[in-house]
């Protein structure tokens, strides 16, 4: 009877032995799995964490750049979210052209998405740039003013010496551009002469395009009503 009980014994603690083997074995498995997991996951941040940088201003536009550190063949794309602003040419390049409506502008969001091309149904990363409204560019066109001066009157029907006029403005003469919506240019020279032929008696409208080289495109224009030459002489 105590060899029965004893062998009863025996077995007892080789059974609970082996739950604790097995129980361990499963626990380390376990650990094993989540561990390498978990390595995966920093390996695969660590590759796609991706960057919007601001790179450049000019005008009323701004140039942004993404990181793409970590990936061999990526496929890019630019997206405005919301926001008075849009994007300028490629939306599938590295660097990226926004223009801002200045006036109208108060905040908005700016998304890149990038994925490897060998694998295109992972994004690999997704990058939100949210704009304040002091992250605007300033208005390029501040302190840029011009007024179109008539010096001789235009008369039709046109001759020498036409109708001429100047720009009264600042900047560098060569800024200026001109352009007549009823009647044609006979000549110009930057912001200090242009000569206009009318077309009619009826009024024509003169336009100054205004181009700096800080990105302000300002157009000055004004109406003028051409005398009557009667017997075909400029005035």
């Amino acid at each position: 009877m105590k060899n029965f009980i004893k062998m009863l014994m025996f077995v007892f603690v080789i059974a609970l032995t082996s739950c604790s083997e097995n129980e361990n074995y499963l626990t380390n498995g376990l650990q094993s799995e989540l561990t390498t997991g978990d390595d995966n996951d920093l390996e695969r941040s660590a590759k796609t964490g991706c960057t919007i940088t601001e790179v450049s201003t000019y005008g009323n536009q701004v140039t942004y750049s993404v990181n793409l550190q970590g990936f061999n063949n990526p496929v890019i794309s630019w997206q405005v979210l919301s926001g008075n602003m849009s994007i300028v040419g490629n939306n599938t390049n590295q660097t990226v052209i926004v223009s801002f409506d200045i006036s109208n502008f108060t905040g908005g969001e700016l998304k890149v998405s990038i994925y490897e091309y060998s694998d295109p149904n992972n994004t690999y990363c997704g990058e939100t740039l949210t704009l304040s409204q002091g992250d605007c560019p300033p208005d390029p066109c501040t302190g840029v003013y011009g007024t179109i001066v008539e010096t001789i009157e235009a008369c039709y029907p046109a001759s020498h010496p036409y109708g001429r006029y100047y720009l009264s403005y600042s900047g560098d003469n060569e800024d200026v551009t001109w352009s007549v919506d009823y009647g044609t240019i006979t000549s110009q020279s930057g912001a200090s002469e242009v000569h206009v032929a009318a077309a009619s008696l009826d009024p024509f409208t003169l336009t100054a395009t205004i181009s700096t080289d800080g990105g302000c495109v300002k157009q000055i224009s004004k109406v003028f009503y051409p005398c009557d030459a009667g017997g075909g002489f400029g005035k």
